[in-house]
């Protein structure tokens, strides 16, 4: 094929000269590239293509030319024709292309000089299209004057702020100016250093304002002011200089904004996180925070690879340091050591300033405050005045946040020095503010923030007494929601559920300070939170924990405080069907309680022994108990008790095949659970209530019972009562033909039995599974899941559901002909 000349579709004159689009289109198109390729190779943004190309935009600036340019990888004398063509002139030349097109670019003309400063991306910006098109679409408004992106160091906002302004240039006809202010000490500089960015010479008898005033005046300029947060002093220069320059716009990088008038704040977050399961590696590759750690880690070690088996640790590495642009870059550069597993572990040690430690091996081209990732928070950190790091320090004693009555309880004088304190650390990004419970804020750090906060901490001097005060803070909360009855229990257990992470820390502590006494009496206020939340395996580990310790110790516990905490265990171990262990705890208990003449606890203490003979078919021990344990309620006019105990001899009415005393029972606990508000207790009685009837022969009444008592169950959390109400319904649903919905129900509630930890519940749903195997004729399937079941049932030494599983195969073995089998297992 031979060259041809690149000529337009219409022939052009000396008077007409070639429109810039056409030439550009047929270059663009011989070049095999669409407008969306040829955009990001350019680094312009699509619109930028488009316009020129459609003539919206008659001709590019220099800028936008050069890029063009050098993405279609243009010869000389092709970059000269083109050159002449977006100045306007007539060709004196042809030249040519292969393959062929139809365009006519005329003969090289001299280069003027871009009207633009901003440096060269050295590394694909990632995770940020969206921010770049918002923070666009905000410039782009001539009613915003000045965006200020705002957010932690590290986080990229200087990135950010590049990409933006390349791709805006577009927008601004008379250039793009970057001014870097990191090493800028004195404030009064500002505008000097303004005045050297814009190339604006030195005139004697004019001051720097006078001068950029000047230059600026009409000129629709975009002026990028990178690293304000020290020179916030100077923002009334800011304000001045829009005022006086009506066509400018500026964009500001910044740890706190400027706040003055015309400002629109532009929050700049952490990378979005990937899924710690990894199952699709080119998924889990896309997603930003994983997609920078790969790209870091290849450049200090060229052979890295994500993989299925190091996926998932880095992952956690990314999650470890919040998704923070910078320290996820300082953690890779660490592969050429170690492999992502190993940097994990380090990550995660339990010395003081690990992760830090191994954030400190950033670029030697770098800002110095952002070689190392300490360096980065300390740079904000000195902005501070003496009584905002007082606080900041301080309030690296909470763990998951904190809201401004804790703030004001554990680390400040009044509401007042912790309000504005706060505020100051907002500003700065070194806390975060969100919303939390009925519009109150809630605070909170980054990981690698707190950790730069926590050292600053322990060399204070005041951590004792700091984490003694917190300690007191959530132990006190944790007790008002152990003792509150009603509404005000599903209030309190949603405000422990925010507060999950802070009662951790007060049970590592005691751990740690080998304190049993403290331990038991946070976890013995706990108990109920964790069982309604499903929390049960965690909260049996620590109680085991401190009830090993407090023996170990010479069981220096207070015998109160110690009765309480064998209740709570006692409770969860039942729960997990674990009732050998569960007895053992409440009868111990009882002779506390009976020694300290605690009645209330006396009266618990009954309860759980007589839940437990309940479970044994020892029925008239159960009620004995149940009924001593309804009379001491009665008498402390404890109403939540009553309900309790009115429910558990419902229950033993019902085991019995009382059903009509067991439909009273459960009415009259209903209704004392719903006068009190009481959401947990209210939805027990439902789910009683509800297989009472199923057993009368009322069954959609009892369908519409085991609906209101999932979902209150889903409203508090409780994992494990949702478990219940869903076997109990499939169940229902099963007896009544409906074999979907009874599927759907069993499994989802295995589903529920598992994240709870709940054994019993398990096995309730397995053999559910094999009830509608067995009714769809599938004997194999059947005995599978009965079988499985049965080992559930002897993990927790359950006879009466091993000899049920032990029935139903029998019964599959007899429908098959198989006499002897059948026989063995009856």
């Amino acid at each position: 094929m031979t060259e041809q000349p690149i000529r337009t579709a219409a022939p052009q004159t000396a008077q007409t000269p070639p429109a810039f689009g056409d030439a550009l289109r047929r270059l663009r198109r011989a070049a095999g590239l669409s407008q969306e390729e040829l955009a990001e190779r350019a680094t312009l943004s699509w619109r930028t293509i488009s316009d020129l190309e459609r003539g919206i935009k008659r001709k590019p600036q220099q800028e936008t030319f050069r890029l063009l340019a050098d993405a279609l990888a243009l010869s000389p004398a092709e970059r000269a024709a083109l050159d002449a063509v977006a100045r306007g002139r007539t060709p004196g030349q042809y030249v040519t292309v292969s393959p062929p097109s139809d365009t006519i670019v005329p003969s090289a003309l001299p280069r003027s000089l871009a009207s633009d400063n901003l440096p060269a991306a050295m590394t694909p910006l990632i995770g940020r299209d969206d921010d770049v098109r918002a923070v666009i679409v905000l410039l782009q408004n001539r009613q915003t004057r000045i965006v200020t992106l705002v957010g932690a160091g590290g986080v990229g906002k200087t990135r950010l702020a590049l990409a933006t302004a390349t791709a805006a240039r577009p927008d601004f006809a008379d250039g793009v100016y970057f001014v870097s202010l990191g090493a800028v000490r004195d404030a009064d500089l500002l505008l000097f250093v303004i005045a050297q960015s814009l190339g604006i010479q030195e005139v004697a008898g004019q001051s720097p304002r006078e001068r950029v005033r000047h230059f600026i005046h009409d000129r629709r300029i975009l002026l990028v002011l990178d690293n304000f947060e020290h020179l916030r002093s100077e923002a009334p220069e800011v304000s001045g200089l829009l005022a006086s320059c009506p066509h400018m716009a500026i964009l500001v990088t910044s740890r706190a904004a400027l706040r003055v008038i015309g400002e629109q704040e532009y929050a700049v977050a952490p990378l979005a996180l990937p899924a710690l399961d990894v199952t699709d590696l080119t998924a889990f590759a896309a997603i930003p925070a994983a997609a920078l750690f790969c790209q870091s880690a290849t450049a200090v070690r060229p052979g890295f690879q994500l993989t299925l088996e190091n996926a998932a640790a880095v992952a956690a590495i990314c999650a470890r340091l919040d998704g923070l642009p910078l320290a996820i870059e300082l953690a890779a550069a660490r592969i050429r050591l170690f492999t992502p597993s190993a940097l994990l572990a380090r990550l995660d040690g339990t010395q003081d300033g690990a992760t830090l430690h191994m954030l400190s091996d950033g670029r030697n081209d770098a800002p110095a405050r952002q070689r190392t990732m300490r360096d980065a928070i300390a740079w904000s950190y000195y902005l501070l005045d003496a009584t905002a790091q007082s606080l900041f320090r301080r309030m690296s004693v909470f763990w998951g946040g904190w809201t401004l009555d804790a703030a004001v309880t554990v680390g400040a004088s009044d509401e007042m020095t912790a309000l504005d304190g706060l505020t100051a650390l907002v500003d700065a990004s070194l806390v975060r503010a969100a919303d939390g419970a009925e519009g109150e804020p809630r605070f909170g750090m980054l990981g690698t923030i707190r950790e730069f906060a926590r050292e600053l901490l322990t060399g204070s001097g005041e951590a004792e007494s700091l984490r003694h005060a917190h300690a007191a803070y959530f132990l006190a909360l944790a007790e008002g929601a152990s003792n509150s009855a009603g509404s005000e229990t599903e209030v309190l257990f949603a405000q422990l559920t925010v507060e999950h992470d802070n009662l951790r820390a007060v049970l590592r502590r005691s751990h740690a300070d080998g304190n049993a006494s403290y331990g038991l009496q946070m976890a013995g206020a706990l108990w109920r939170f964790w069982q309604a939340s499903g929390h049960l395996t965690e909260g049996r580990r620590w109680f085991d924990i401190f009830l090993s310790l407090d023996d170990a110790t010479g069981t220096l516990t207070p015998p109160r405080v110690r009765a309480r905490a064998l209740t709570g265990a006692g409770m969860l171990a039942y729960r997990q069907a674990d009732y050998t262990r569960a007895a053992d705890l409440h009868e111990e208990s009882l002779p506390l309680y009976g020694a300290l003449a605690d009645q209330i606890g006396i009266a618990d203490a009954l309860n759980a022994l007589g839940i437990l003979a309940t479970e044994r078919g020892e029925y008239a021990r159960a009620t004995a108990m149940h009924t001593e344990a309804l009379t001491l309620r009665r008498a402390l006019n404890q109403q939540w008790g009553v309900g309790t105990s009115l429910n558990n001899l419902g229950t033993i009415a019902r085991d019995q095949g009382d059903y009509l005393l067991a439909a009273q029972r459960f009415d009259e606990s209903l209704a004392i659970h719903r006068s009190l508000g009481d959401t947990y207790g209210t939805a027990l009685a439902l789910a009683n209530f509800a297989v009472t009837l199923h057993f009368r022969g009322e069954s959609e009444r009892a369908i519409e019972m085991l609906n209101e008592s999932l979902m209150l169950r889903r409203r508090i959390g409780d994992t494990r009562g949702c478990a219940i109400a869903l076997n109990r319904l499939g169940d229902i649903l099963l007896a009544g033909g409906d074999i979907t919905a009874a599927l759907t129900h069993y499994e989802e509630g295995r589903i529920a039995a598992v994240s709870a930890g709940d054994t019993r519940e398990q096995a309730f749903a397995l053999m559910g599974v094999g009830d509608v195997a067995r009714t769809q004729g599938e004997y194999t399937v059947a005995e599978m899941h009965y079988c499985d079941s049965m080992r559930h049932w002897r993990t927790i030494r359950h006879t009466t559901g091993t000899g049920d599983c032990f029935d139903r195969l029998a019964q599959i073995a007899a429908m098959q002909g198989e006499w002897h089998r059948a026989a063995r297992l009856f």
